[in-house]
């Protein structure tokens, strides 16, 4: 949308999805793909708001609705349409956005990025931070949450009978480029990204209903990577095991928890910039009520099909460990098993000398006791625990 036309648009679906002899379709076979792709979502457009267009929230809608109209199903091929929202904190930007296009949309999408620094021009270190850069970025992942429920929000009002989805289809951490950095988003992951990435995973939990897809931006060498690699090596990231420890949840039911947690305080938290960068707008920067605490404990749960309980756990104290007691009304357990993920250092991270530093390790200390699973969770860590 910011530099091709309606009619190119509609010509690249064609020739992806179309079964039939027209021109583009007898082009895609010349080029050496018979079969048509199955194309299930298309965002129309992307970041229009900045570097897809500089475009105002009424021009982006108006000129969705163009383009939109022309993202047509060919040979039983279903396109679920995306309609971009903003970046961070732009409720108005949304709100016009849903308002003047939901009839052509089938989702809105929106972006958020954590920086330690809360300014594009100074984000902050991957490695060798301080605890108050640590405690910006659990911080600033924890008022995704406030934005989410904005953006619901007004799909509630839109949207009452909930056919549109909110998609987080970018999302992670990121920091200044390092010196040694192969490229200009290369940059590496620690326990510190682990541990965000798990709380942005509750967040989506607890509205699951609405969000039905969380992209994290960048899967290799980019952002907020899984996997790093170099020449002919390969290693998982701490946000790699993070991902890996929660497929525990696919597929199962999500289980509401009231969580009763210790405030974690951060003595040397910074106070929000005054005069942020305006293209990152989150509650950081704008809420006149900024506090020095988050919650250190988060937890999410869900049950699966075969009667199994799953629990997440984050604690988001790099200093402070914790005795948590999980009770389930009208349970019996018999037994648990889980997993740790942490680190000594909160700027622990792995590399290509020492790929497996920070990895899962098997829980020691897990406890059932009637309906009650006992754990005690070490500073800067996540867990995995199953029951039954």
């Amino acid at each position: 949308m910011g530099s091709g036309t309606v009619e190119e648009m509609r010509e690249w679906v064609e020739y992806m999805t179309s079964d039939s002899n027209s021109t583009l379709a007898q082009m895609r076979r010349m080029n050496g793909r018979e079969k048509p792709w199955r194309v299930k979502y298309f965002g129309v457009g992307n970041e229009n708001w900045g570097c897809g267009g500089n475009m105002t929230a009424e021009y982006y809608s108006d000129l969705y609705l163009r383009y939109a109209t022309y993202v047509r199903n060919f040979s039983g091929n279903r396109i679920t349409k995306v309609a971009n929202g903003p970046s961070g904190r732009d409720v108005p930007f949304m709100d016009t956005l849903v308002r003047n296009a939901h009839r052509q949309a089938d989702a809105f999408s929106m972006h958020y990025y954590v920086l330690p620094g809360a300014d594009w021009n100074a984000k902050g270190d991957a490695l060798n931070f301080p605890e108050s850069e640590w405690f910006s970025v659990m911080q600033q992942t924890y008022q995704v949450e406030d934005l989410i429920k904005d953006y619901i929000a007004i799909l509630d009002e839109v949207d009452p009978n909930r056919r549109l989805d909110l998609y987080v289809d970018e999302w992670g951490t990121w920091y200044d480029q390092a010196p040694d950095a192969p490229s200009a988003l290369y940059q590496q992951n620690t326990i510190r990204d682990a541990v965000s990435a798990a709380l942005f995973f509750h967040i989506f939990h607890e509205h699951a209903d609405r969000i039905t897809m969380g992209n994290i931006a960048q899967v290799v060498n980019v952002l907020q990577a899984m996997i790093l690699t170099r020449d002919d090596r390969m290693l998982l990231t701490p946000t790699y095991h993070v991902f890996e420890m929660y497929k525990i949840h696919q597929g199962a039911k999500h289980i509401p928890l009231d969580v009763n947690s210790p405030a974690y305080t951060c003595t040397t938290a910074n106070e929000p910039p005054t005069n942020p960068s305006a293209s990152f707008k989150t509650d950081a920067n704008s809420d006149k009520s900024w506090s020095n605490q988050v919650d250190a404990i988060s937890a999410s749960a869900s049950l699966t099909a075969e009667g199994m309980i799953n629990v997440s756990l984050v604690n988001a104290s790099p200093t402070e460990s914790y005795l948590v007691e999980l009770a389930f009304e009208g349970l019996d357990l018999t037994k648990a098993n889980g997993r740790v993920l942490s680190a000594e250092r909160i700027d622990a991270h792995n590399t290509f000398d020492d790929p497996e530093a920070v990895q899962p390790q098997v829980i020691r200390n897990l406890m059932t006791v009637a309906n009650t699973i006992q754990i005690t969770i070490p500073p800067a860590s996540v867990s995995a625990v199953t029951a039954h």
